[in-house]
């Protein structure tokens, strides 16, 4: 505080309480957030006007994480009946009339609103969470989703299906690949799907796939609905908004809550082609350069599955002038399929312009025949090298987290 008041003068919660918040508050939650992919807030919407649809579980841009508020469902009824319960601890000021701290910026010094010392009657309810005060109660579970009360009791040191139950409180997150024939791509799409358990411990998360590989999509849900699960948010693996997206996936979904009465499914949107895969096309390419014993590059093929989807096609087109102008080097699109030209056709293209060091990426997710056919038409062409599919990264898993955040968002009643 000395610190402070010889950078800003005395009492800057006077003087200018939004400084004053910015930095007793925000920048110390900035800081400590920032090693972190989530966070989670004790936010309800009973509490103030401004905060009637705060989501459960949501996507805070401006911190680029995923927030969760647990408790956001929760009325002013339950949260007074879970403290005299559970023994929560609530501060004493509270009870003399003090805001809550989260209930709005200090506009002055605090001081109690009423005593019980000066006979104002009952002390006021309704702290907010993370307060601390010590009333001896029982300890029993918080209500559920609902707000229902489970009725057998939880004793302190007994586990039962404590951390079960804090899993279900979340939807189940599906990741939903196409498939493929070779075992390559499953195994991927496994250490993909590795990767956003090991973001997200706390969440029950699953791999399926439409097609040619196992579990079935089908499977997978009827697993998810037999261990309790009644949401689930399902994230497609499709790098393309393309006929798997626009009719496989929503059919797939249509079929499964066909089966179970009650159960929601939310599809998320696809996983797409964020500007951040560009980080992970680079770290593919520096290691196809590497092996190859490459220095020197003057063009750049990005190579894509293809769709008879126009609109599909012209979404790599755009990420390959993106990657272009990253690199300043001239970069065109090419497809396995579908649609021209074929790698090996751009390839050329860029050799008949007397340009000999290319290169071409491989906008795949996973290995596969479609990845393997560019790159044996692109090094039949002169290419001097082929990266491997994106594959299992850290920036696939946080987008993979960011697509579940929005669609349980939407699965929250508002």
């Amino acid at each position: 505080m000395a610190e402070q008041d010889a950078a800003h003068g005395k009492d800057l919660y006077k003087t200018d309480p939004d400084l004053c918040c910015a930095l007793r508050k925000v920048q110390p939650l900035a800081e400590s957030l920032e090693q972190y992919d989530a966070w989670a807030t004790g936010l309800r919407r009973a509490e103030t006007h401004n905060r009637v649809i705060a989501p459960v579980v949501g996507w805070d841009a401006k911190k680029g994480k995923v927030k969760v508020s647990p408790l956001a469902r929760w009325s002013d009824e339950q949260v007074e009946g879970y403290i005299a319960e559970n023994g929560v601890l609530v501060n004493p000021l509270v009870y003399d009339g003090y805001p809550p701290s989260g209930a709005g910026r200090a506009r002055g010094a605090w001081r109690p609103a009423r005593t019980r010392a000066a006979g104002a009657g009952p002390a006021p309810t309704r702290p907010s969470a993370g307060s601390t005060h010590d009333p001896h109660c029982r300890d029993r579970p918080p209500p559920d989703r609902q707000g229902r009360r489970s009725s057998s009791h939880h004793h302190p040191g007994s586990t039962g299906n404590t951390e079960e139950a804090a899993l279900m409180a979340a939807p189940a997150l599906v990741a939903l690949a196409h498939g493929s024939r070779d075992p390559r791509s499953a195994a991927t799409i496994t250490a993909l799907v590795d990767e956003v358990r090991a973001m997200r411990p706390d969440l029950r998360i699953e791999q399926a796939f439409l097609e040619l590989s196992r579990p079935s999509f089908g499977t997978v849900v009827d697993r998810l609905v037999k261990a309790g699960h009644d949401e689930i948010v399902v994230v497609p693996l499709l790098l393309t908004e393309a006929y798997h997206a626009k009719v496989d996936v929503p059919s797939a979904i249509a079929e499964a809550q066909a089966r179970h009465e009650g159960l929601k499914i939310r599809a998320s949107s696809i996983l797409g082609l964020e500007a951040c895969f560009l980080e992970v096309l680079d770290v593919r390419m520096r290691e196809a350069l590497k092996a190859a014993r490459v220095r020197e590059l003057d063009a750049l093929v990005l190579a894509a599955a293809g769709s008879s989807d126009s609109l599909a096609n012209q979404a790599v087109a755009r990420l390959a002038r993106m990657w272009g102008q990253r690199h300043k080097l001239p970069v065109t699109a090419a497809f396995a399929s579908a649609a021209p030209p074929a790698t090996g056709e751009a390839v050329r293209q860029f050799r008949a312009q007397g340009r000999r060091h290319i290169a071409v990426a491989s906008l795949f997710l996973a290995p596969g025949f479609l990845p393997d056919r560019a790159a044996e038409l692109a090094t039949e062409a002169g290419a001097i090298a082929v990266s491997d599919p994106l594959g299992a990264h850290p920036e696939l898993a946080r987008t993979i987290l960011a697509r579940y955040a929005v669609g349980a968002v939407e699965l929250v009643p508002v």
